[in-house]
C-alpha cells in the first residue's frame, strides 16, 4: 500500500467579532540535577502523559525529575554516555541506550528505574520508543557499521526483527502507538541512500511514499529522516521531509486512513522546520525553525499556526531562556512542554494555547484589538512587528489581519 496525495493546511477563515478566551499565562519551571551533583545545565530527553516527571540525561549519570520532589540519579549497566529516549505514560518504564565497554551501545529498558538490556543477537543497537502503556520498546540493532534491523521488544522479551523478509539495507523503527499495535519507521533499499517511511501493523508492512517528487533531483536527498512522531491511536504520522534541491527541512501530517498528507507550513518569513515532538492526539507540535546556523523553538496547533515559544515567555513577561528552545515532550492535553536551551531544562505550562489575535491581552478577542494593533502600527510600535521577521511593514498588517479572521 502506498501513498501520495497532498493538501495544504489553510485552518479556519471565520471572521471574530468578539469571543471570550484564556490567555496562555504560562510558568517556567527550572528542571535542576540532583542536589549536590555538581552538575551544570541538564538534559531533558522524554515526559510523562501528565507533564510531573521528566527524565533527563546527564554527563554523569541518567536522573529522574518528579514535580514537587525533585531530581534523583538512576541505574545504568553502561559505563557512560547513557541517553534516555522515552517513557510510558506514567513513567515507570523507560528505554534508550548505553554503552558497555566492548559493545558500543546496547538498547536499554529501566522498570522503576531498574535497568536491563534488552536481549539482541548482537547487542549492539538502541531502543528509541516505548508505548505508552510500556509493553513494547522499538528501535534497532546493529549487526555491521550502518546496517541496522528494525526491531521491537514486548515486555523484554526476545528481540523480534520487523521487515527482516524485506531484503532492505537499512532500517530502524522509531514510534509507536499507545499500544505498541502500530509502529513507523524508515528503511534504505541495496543500492540507495534514499531512507522512506514504513509502517508496521498487525496487517503487514506499508511502504509510504513521500508527497514530494524527488525524481528530478539527482541523487535523490533523503525523503524523511529520523524525525518521525506517531499519534497515540496509530492513524496519523508526522515526518520531517526535506524539500528538493534546498536543504530545507518541512514538517508534514499523513492520514493513514485516506493517504493524505497536510503540509503545516512555516511562520512568515521562514524557509525550514525541524520536528522534535508532538502531544498523543497530535493536535499540538513542536519544531526548530531551521535558519542556516540559527535555531528557534516553535509550537504549532490548529487553532495557532506556528508560534515562538521563547518570544511567548517574553510576552507574557518571562525571561532567562535562550535560543534555540528545544521541546523534547508535550503533556497529553498539549500545554505542558519540557524543554531546553543550551544550558538549563524547563517545564513550560500553559492554561490554553497562545492567542495571538487577543493583541491588547484584555481576554477578548473584538474589535479593540484591531484598532489597538492599528494604532501601534501606525505608530511604528515594536509590538506591531507581528511576522517577527525583524522588519515592521505591511505584510505585519497583513498577517495580523489573517491571524484575528480566524480568531483563538
Amino acid at each position: 500500500m502506498k501513498f501520495s496525495s497532498l493538501t495544504v493546511f489553510s485552518g479556519c477563515a471565520a471572521a471574530v467579532v468578539s469571543a471570550t478566551i484564556a490567555l496562555a499565562t504560562p510558568t517556567l519551571t527550572i528542571i535542576p540535577p540532583p542536589a549536590g551533583s555538581g552538575l551544570f545545565g541538564n538534559f531533558p530527553t522524554c515526559m510523562t502523559g501528565d507533564g510531573m516527571m521528566i527524565y533527563n540525561d546527564s554527563p554523569a549519570s541518567p536522573y529522574v525529575w518528579v514535580n514537587g520532589v525533585g531530581s534523583t540519579f538512576f541505574a545504568t549497566p553502561g559505563i557512560s554516555r547513557t541517553h534516555v529516549a522515552a517513557t510510558s505514560r506514567d513513567g515507570v518504564i523507560a528505554v534508550g541506550s548505553t554503552e558497555v565497554v566492548g559493545l558500543y551501545y546496547v538498547p536499554v529498558l529501566w522498570t522503576n528505574r531498574i535497568p536491563m538490556i534488552l536481549p539482541s543477537d548482537d547487542k549492539i543497537g538502541e531502543a528509541l520508543d516505548v508505548s505508552a502503556d510500556g509493553h513494547v520498546a522499538v528501535g534497532y540493532t546493529l549487526t555491521l557499521p550502518d546496517t541496522r534491523f528494525a526491531a521491537k521488544w514486548v515486555d523484554g522479551g526476545p528481540i523480534q526483527y520487523l521487515g527482516s523478509s524485506m531484503g532492505w539495507s537499512f532500517s530502524q523503527a522509531i514510534d509507536s502507538s499507545a499500544d505498541g499495535s502500530v509502529i513507523v519507521g524508515n528503511y534504505m533499499t541495496q543500492g540507495s541512500s534514499d531512507r522512506q517511511c514504513v509502517l508496521f501493523t498487525s496487517a503487514g508492512i506499508s511502504l509510504i511514499d513521500a508527497p514530494i517528487d524527488y525524481s528530478a533531483y539527482p541523487p535523490r536527498p533523503y525523503q524523511v529522516t529520523d524525525s518521525m512522531r506517531l499519534t497515540d491511536d496509530g492513524a496519523a504520522i508526522f515526518a520531517q521531509l526535506q524539500q528538493p534541491g534546498t536543504g530545507w527541512y518541512r514538517i508534514y501530517r499523513l492520514d493513514v486512513a485516506t493517504g493524505v498528507w497536510t503540509y503545516l507550513g512555516l511562520p512568515p518569513g521562514e524557509s525550514g522546520m525541524l520536528l522534535q515532538a508532538i502531544s498523543p492526539d497530535g493536535r499540538t507540535v513542536a519544531g526548530l525553525v531551521q535558519r542556516h546556523f540559527e535555531f528557534y523553538g516553535y509550537a504549532w496547533s490548529a487553532e495557532t499556526g506556528w508560534f515562538n515559544i521563547r518570544q511567548m515567555l517574553i510576552d507574557n513577561g518571562i525571561t532567562g531562556t535562550s535560543e534555540p528552545l528545544m521541546v523534547v515532550g508535550i503533556s497529553d492535553d498539549g500545554l505542558k512542554l519540557a524543554a531546553r536551551d543550551l544550558d538549563q531544562g524547563y517545564l513550560i505550562s500553559m492554561t490554553a494555547l497562545p492567542c495571538r489575535a487577543d493583541f491588547n491581552h484584555d481576554d477578548v478577542v473584538n474589535f479593540f484589538d484591531y484598532l489597538d494593533y492599528v494604532n501601534a502600527f501606525s505608530a511604528g510600535l515594536p509590538g506591531a512587528e507581528f511576522n517577527r521577521d525583524g522588519v515592521l511593514d505591511f505584510f505585519d498588517y497583513l498577517d495580523f489581519v489573517d491571524v484575528f479572521s480566524r480568531g483563538c
